[in-house]
């Protein structure tokens, strides 16, 4: 995939190379479990800012994963670096037209990647902050996000990652935020409901 995509800049006859193609270069990366993935997934992503390409909520997602269970330093990489981009992209008039709607797709795809490392890295503390930090960004999180995170849990390397002492209390808190009462889930329709009278 990264060879494709070097033939994709220098060659004058191939197409150029889009959001797509570097989110499909950043999979390959995240799929792997090379210690040098992260400095490569985020030379990837300095390279798609300076090229102007639009950073996709995939393309980032895939970046995201590349960290493995190294929250950390995940954590750190979009703090500093990948939020900040996204946000100046943001006011950027080229990109400024994209719809609410598909603003709020990227968004999640974002924050489903950094649910996915805190369950590699078994840090149920962190997915349940960024459940809250959607929420504050407008997009309610749903059962998609509590199964990113345990997704990554099933993921985790048991021996190098240890286990946050209260990651059971947190994961009980992550499942109440990311299951919340829908009336039209067929589901809950056998459920008992109360009324609460204060």
């Amino acid at each position: 995939a990264e060879r494709l995509l070097q033939y994709m800049k220098e060659d004058e006859n191939s197409p150029r190379p889009n959001s797509v193609s570097y989110c499909l270069v950043a999979a390959a990366y995240a799929k792997s479990d090379e210690r040098q993935n992260p400095i490569y997934a985020m030379e990837l992503f300095r390279d798609a800012l300076e090229r102007g390409i639009y950073i996709e909520g995939r393309f980032v997602n895939a970046v995201i994963r590349s960290f493995g269970g190294e929250v950390d330093a995940a954590v750190e990489a979009w703090k500093n670096e990948i939020a900040p981009a996204i946000r100046l992209q943001m006011k950027d008039g080229r990109f400024r037209k994209k719809s609410r709607y598909m603003r709020n797709i990227d968004i999640t795809a974002v924050y489903n990647g950094l649910l996915t490392v805190c369950g590699r890295g078994r840090r149920a503390d962190l997915a349940l902050r960024f459940v809250y930090a959607m929420g504050k960004e407008g997009v309610e999180p749903t059962e998609t996000q509590l199964q990113c995170y345990n997704a990554g849990k099933r993921q985790a390397d048991l021996k190098s990652t240890t286990k946050f002492s209260l990651s059971t209390q947190f994961e009980t808190l992550l499942a109440v935020e990311c299951t919340k009462y829908i009336k039209s889930d067929v589901r809950r329709k056998k459920d008992k409901k109360i009324k609460i009278i204060f």
